[in-house]
């Protein structure tokens, strides 16, 4: 234990601090067994680390039976870091060492976040909905959309262009649209303020027309079900949020989607 204590005292006078023009005032003392970490953060919230080289700061290795003000996020001003030396190294026995404070940009705080969403489709069809997740450095959402209508009962299937054993039925000019799709993914922060979003899940979109003897045709030529696919880009405006994309179902009806909500 005495040398231990002797070895890390004459260490105190080897220190390096990374990003000097974030960390200042950096000094180390021997409490006991224990080094004590002091230092000023000036500027921005940060990451905060301590690590130690053995050959004269060539490489470095981080700390971890460090306690006090280390970790993520951490605040401007003056800050104490403990670290339990005899708790992570049997003896240091090299005069080449040397300690590191390290700064790096802070971890992105985790948002939650909700959006009211719209999508168009060219056909015309419209539909609503919303989304809902979360994102750090990455995450997760689920999203629903829907016309209000998720299926309609018809009495027949037609085939492409309408036709039904070759022959085209005199159809009126009313029709029927039903639209569902339901979606999950993840999303990936690609840099503050802007996030990313891809995600799977079932669509189902289907048009009936009306005849004029009142039945009702299932239009296979425009009947899209099975896998739903979305992606996008989401930018936060402070506490508002914005998202731009586009949807498909079964890769081939494709619309755009937009979306509007908070972060908190």
């Amino acid at each position: 234990m005495m040398k231990k204590c002797i070895i890390l005292a004459a260490l105190l006078f080897s220190v390096l601090a990374l990003n000097a023009q974030t960390v200042t005032d950096v000094q180390f003392d021997q409490e006991g067994s224990r080094v004590k970490v002091t230092y000023t953060l000036r500027g921005r919230v940060a990451d905060i680390g301590l690590s130690i080289s053995t050959n004269g700061g060539m490489t470095f290795k981080k700390l971890n039976k460090v306690v006090g003000d280390v970790g993520e996020r951490i605040e401007p001003g003056q800050h104490v870091v403990y670290w339990n030396a005899t708790e992570e190294v049997e003896e240091i026995d090299n005069d080449d060492v040397v300690f590191r404070v390290d700064c790096r940009k802070a971890t992105p705080l985790r948002k939650t976040f909700a959006l009211l969403n719209v999508s168009y489709h060219i056909a015309p069809q419209m539909a609503m909905g919303f989304t809902y997740g979360q994102v750090k450095k990455a995450g997760w959402y689920v999203s629903l959309l829907t016309n209000a209508h998720f299926n309609y009962s018809y009495d027949r299937l037609a085939g492409n262009n309408g036709l039904v054993n070759g022959a085209c039925p005199f159809y009126s000019e009313n029709s029927r649209k039903a639209y569902f799709a339901a979606n999950a993914g993840m999303t990936i922060r690609l840099g503050d303020p802007t996030w990313m979003y891809l995600g799977l899940g079932y669509g189902n979109r289907m048009v009936a027309q009306q005849t004029l003897d009142d039945k009702w045709y299932a239009q296979s030529s425009a009947w899209y079900k099975g896998l739903s696919f979305d992606t996008g880009i989401m930018m936060a405006i402070k506490k508002i949020l914005l998202s731009l994309g586009v949807h498909s179902v079964g890769f081939e009806y494709l619309e755009f989607k937009a979306g509007v909500g908070m972060n908190f």
